[in-house]
């Protein structure tokens, strides 16, 4: 998926942006919780607005710099 298409788009599931950039929806679920990801409460799930998305494709998922933090890998 190209960047630039998704700057179009209003918002992504936490299913759809673990899947691009390769981790656990639960990682990124956890980052949204920490306050290290941006993203709306929709139903009983949560969307990333496509700005966030891009700075995500950018930059990568960030991380906490705890040890507990530091075990997260990406999904193969």
């Amino acid at each position: 998926m190209k960047l630039h298409t998704l700057q179009n788009d209003a918002a992504r599931t936490v299913e759809e942006v673990a899947a691009l950039i390769h981790y656990h929806p639960e990682s990124v679920r956890r980052a949204i919780r920490q306050g290290r990801i941006h993203a709306l409460p929709f139903g009983s799930g949560w969307r990333i607005p496509a700005p966030e998305v891009a700075r995500i494709l950018t930059t990568g998922l960030p991380f906490s710099t705890t040890p507990a933090e530091r075990l997260i890998t990406p999904a193969v």
